[in-house]
């Protein structure tokens, strides 16, 4: 496994985020070149894909399970965390969908979040699903691509689907169900927000792109570097983001430039917000800025950190997982807290019941 500084290194090496250490290699296979330059803008070559397979190590003491769920629109294999305790409890616990970023996997994802050591401890359920090769050649979920933007369609219907299916099947508090990604993550996790809100009761999107940002891979591409959507705003109107949503942004990221934590607060106001502003600094690490954004009954509807210092990486992460910065103030335990809290508010959707 590669040190933090390493995989910092190679996701920000150049201006398009290409690895100096591996080149993908189409093997005979007749890949398009603007997926291609995407996925290496993102960071995925071999290299990283090779790095990022922690095998079982996901940090916890419980039960990690393996699952594929089918639709008429796909399948995907997925990971379950069910954390100690639960086979001998009878409460409904609440279940947070990890997607992972490009050239991720989910058991690297929930070694470098700490999520199943937190579900140990806080007791809830995780979900992993994991993109694959054949769906995109660097393993990014397809949130530029339009028909993975809308519900009943794509990757939306088969991530819903795992999630009711893992409602139907366990114990899950079915009013606190959430989402949260890391770059197309994060970027899936918006359109889901979108797409799903009677689903997901809040949703989190770390180092991601706002919702119908793109719908090519030369547009995603445009937006990632901060000189395509900002300039004009969204193809399509959207009326406000649903859910309560937490970001975390580093304003040193390469990969995602920040300009799109801006317009994701702005698309998903919808409207007039007050906010408040606090300031700190991690002991021995990175100072930031976090920003409070309340409706007019003063309920959060918005939670934005910036990371200031950091790029393109999980804030506050462990150095055992890829794509993490430990000197960072601690996401997971923010982003936990920002949906326990939203969720004794009252829901502006009906939650699934």
């Amino acid at each position: 496994m590669r040190s933090r500084a390493q995989q910092m290194a190679n996701a920000e090496s150049s201006p398009d985020g290409a690895s100096a250490g591996g080149q993908w290699s189409n093997s005979g296979r007749d890949i398009d070149e603007e997926e291609l330059r995407l996925g290496m803008h993102c960071g995925a070559t071999a290299e990283t894909d090779e790095a990022n397979d922690t095998g079982d190590a996901a940090g916890g003491r419980g039960e990690f399970l393996h699952a594929t769920y089918r639709n008429e629109h796909g399948e995907r294999e997925y990971r379950l965390y069910r954390p100690v305790g639960y086979a001998e409890s009878d409460r409904a616990m609440p279940l947070v969908l990890m997607l992972h970023g490009c050239a991720h996997t989910p058991e690297n994802f929930a070694v470098g979040t700490r999520m199943n050591m937190l579900a140990d401890r806080l007791g809830f359920l995780v979900a992993y699903p994991r993109q694959t090769m054949g769906e995109n050649r660097a393993k990014c979920w397809n949130w530029y691509r339009p028909d993975h933007q809308k519900p009943d369609e794509g990757e939306p219907s088969i991530l819903a689907g795992i999630t009711h299916e893992i409602a139907s099947t366990h114990r899950v508090d079915t009013g606190r169900i959430f989402v949260a990604g890391l770059s197309a993550g994060a970027s899936m996790a918006a359109i889901l927000g979108h797409t799903y809100p009677t689903l997901f009761r809040a949703i989190c999107v770390h180092s991601g792109t706002p919702y119908l940002s793109a719908h090519s891979a030369p547009s995603a591409l445009a937006t990632l570097t901060g000189h395509g959507y900002h300039k004009s705003e969204a193809r399509q109107t959207v009326s406000g983001l649903p859910v309560p949503m937490i970001l975390f942004q580093g304003d040193r990221d390469r990969v995602v430039d920040p300009v799109n934590a801006d317009a994701l607060v702005r698309q998903a106001a919808g409207g007039d917000l007050v906010a408040t502003t606090e300031t700190g600094r991690v002991p021995d690490g990175h100072a930031y800025t976090r920003e409070v954004f309340t409706d007019g009954t003063g309920q959060a509807r918005i939670e934005r950190w910036t990371v200031h210092g950091s790029g393109h990486a999980w804030s506050g992460g462990s150095a055992e997982g890829a794509y993490t910065d430990p000197e960072g103030p601690d996401a997971s335990a923010a982003m936990l807290e920002f949906f326990m809290r939203v969720s004794e508010q009252p829901a502006t959707h009906a939650v699934l019941h």
